[in-house]
């Protein structure tokens, strides 16, 4: 969470000076992240990794802000079609057993991500009418993925990145559709009330 909390600083700091909607700044700064995570998942710098992970851990968070931004930035020119979600599916069970994974599911991922929200065959994009949800998956998320990941020591079972997603995801929904129902929509009902 905490280096989450950073990047949403970060944001605001970069929203404050205008550098959010600034395509060649944000572009550059996310091909020098994308270049500094390669060089520490390929161990180029000397242990980075153990004398601070936390680097480690906002460096491939900002890269993975900065790519959704980059795709609202360059929503005009990167179209939702078959092929490109194809070429992201490849690359990313490519580079899944390799070190690079992390920053290479930040780039395709997010992608993949963009394409399900709004290509016209699955058509998620009403999904927010059942309500919304978004904020009960961020708080609640972190904690259910760590549970899951603790559950998976304690029993020894191989938990990865990915498994710890399928596991988690459908739990983290229930929680967060559940906060919406009975806390979040509430609350902005009571406040909208005096306002």
């Amino acid at each position: 969470i905490s280096p989450e909390i950073w990047c949403y600083i970060g944001v605001a700091a970069l929203g404050i000076y205008k550098l959010l909607i600034n395509k060649i700044f944000i572009l550059s700064v996310w091909i020098l992240l994308i270049v500094n995570s390669f060089f520490i998942d390929l161990n180029f710098y000397t242990d980075i990794k153990s004398i601070n992970k936390f680097i480690y851990e906002i460096n491939n968070l900002i890269i993975s802000f900065l790519s959704g931004n980059l795709l609202y930035q360059f929503r005009h020119k990167i179209s939702i079609n078959i092929l490109y979600l194809i070429i992201s599916i490849i690359c990313m069970v490519l580079f899944y057993f390799l070190k690079i994974y992390i920053f290479i599911f930040a780039i395709f991922g997010t992608y993949l991500i963009i394409y399900i929200a709004f290509t016209k065959y699955i058509k998620l994009y009403n999904f927010s009418k059942y309500g919304d949800f978004s904020y009960g998956m961020f708080i609640y998320g972190y904690f259910i993925q760590q549970l899951a990941f603790s559950l998976s020591i304690t029993y020894d079972i191989t938990m990865n990145y990915l498994l710890n997603l399928i596991f988690s995801y459908p739990i983290i929904l229930l929680f967060a559709i559940l906060s919406w129902h009975i806390v979040e929509k509430r609350f902005l009902n009571i406040t909208s009330k005096h306002v």
